[in-house]
């Protein structure tokens, strides 16, 4: 039957777009992990750097202690190391998180390779088969087919959207509620609860700093996703600031006041990017039940066609 045959060519079609959609996001990937792996490369070169003149200051020390000059130089080494070491290991994390998935998108290809060929074949069938019977119904099928087949591609490519604007929300979610404990223990510190109430901040916000990792491989991976959908985000949160006020917290520089101002002012990129987010999200809901709209209007369309009173 030439319905049959439809639905087998839609199932297969849509796992050939499936695999042409894991094939972009493949090459994205590659550019991206390209363009990491130099980065990584230069924060390598500059970490060696760091590593070496604080070594050759460690050395010196003590002569420095002895004319006075309480080690100043040594601290501000230090400083700049922590940084390079705390941005080489972010980078590394992101880098292994990116090459798993490129190894995802590989094996799901690998798997779906073989898929042209059933088409082709089911296409030879269907012509002949309506060729036989009523070759005006070639056109009108083939082209409610093809609509058919461009919503399910536009359905899937939204649920990926979805499901990766969701894994940010979850995270944005997670970074709020460290954030938001560590100003009620930061509160409580500055009204002189003591070390505990100290130790209490520094932890949550260590374990922000944790989640704000995820948030940069989520938040790059949800901007893939859109483009497929030929969307985009506008985001002003600055990650790479946010993370990097987190080392001067540990070293003490800052007041306790100013770090309390900080990570107030986090906060606020943390829930404007959840508006945001949030609010594009509704959007795309809106554009699946439409397309799902869609698509079962067309469904009811070519089941009119393939009613026995028209064949």
């Amino acid at each position: 039957m030439i319905e049959n045959i439809d639905k087998e060519l839609i199932e297969i079609k849509t796992k050939i777009n499936e695999k042409e959609n894991l094939e972009h996001k493949l090459e994205a990937a590659r550019l991206e992990l390209q363009k990491l792996h130099a980065k990584k490369a230069g924060l390598k070169t500059q970490l060696l750097k760091e590593q070496k003149d604080v070594k050759s200051l460690e050395k010196k020390s003590i002569w420095y202690s002895f004319i006075g000059s309480r080690n100043e130089k040594l601290r501000n080494e230090r400083e700049e190391l922590s940084k390079v070491e705390y941005e080489y290991h972010y980078l590394n994390d992101i880098i292994n998180r990116l090459q798993s998935e490129i190894d995802y998108y590989i094996d799901k290809i690998n798997n779906l390779k073989h898929l042209e060929s059933q088409y082709e074949t089911l296409l030879k069938q269907k012509e002949t088969m309506i060729y036989n019977n009523n070759h005006e119904l070639y056109e009108p099928l083939t082209k409610l087919n093809q609509e058919i087949i461009n919503l399910e591609a536009n359905i899937k490519e939204i649920n990926e959207a979805l499901i990766a604007g969701k894994e940010v929300i979850n995270a944005l979610e997670e970074i709020k509620k460290a954030l938001n404990s560590a100003i009620g223990w930061g509160t409580w510190d500055l009204l002189g609860g003591g070390l505990f109430s100290d130790l209490m901040k520094h932890s949550k916000l260590d374990e922000a700093e944790r989640k704000i990792r995820d948030l940069q491989y989520l938040l790059n991976k949800y901007n893939r996703e859109l483009k497929d959908i030929n969307m985009h985000i506008n985001i002003n949160l600055d990650i790479s600031s946010t993370l990097k006020f987190f080392d001067f917290f540990f070293d003490n520089i800052f007041s306790d006041l100013m770090v309390h101002s900080k990570i107030q002012r986090a906060l606020e990129q943390i829930n404007n990017a959840y508006r945001i987010i949030n609010n594009q999200l509704s959007e795309l809901d809106i554009e699946l039940k439409r397309n799902t709209y869609n698509i079962k209007q067309i469904y009811n369309q070519k089941k009119q066609l393939l009613t026995p009173n028209k064949l």
